[in-house]
């Protein structure tokens, strides 16, 4: 939700809710330096549980060999 709220503040095609105009460039830079780095951080979180699961279908798998 925070990265919505964040990409329309900057968003570059001016539209009625954009603020970027009244925002100063170091501002706007350090915006869209957060937007670029949190982009894969949902990915992240989930990552051990994907690889705990991905470990036990393999397990499971060797077993009914």
């Amino acid at each position: 939700m925070l990265r919505s709220m964040l990409e329309s503040l900057v968003d570059k095609s001016g539209g009625k809710k954009g603020l970027r105009k009244e925002l100063d460039s170091q501002h706007i830079q350090s915006i869209e330096n957060f937007l670029k780095v949190s982009f894969y951080w949902p990915y992240l979180i989930k990552f051990s549980g994907n690889m705990n699961e991905r470990t036990n279908e393999s397990i499971i798998e060797s077993m009914n060999e």
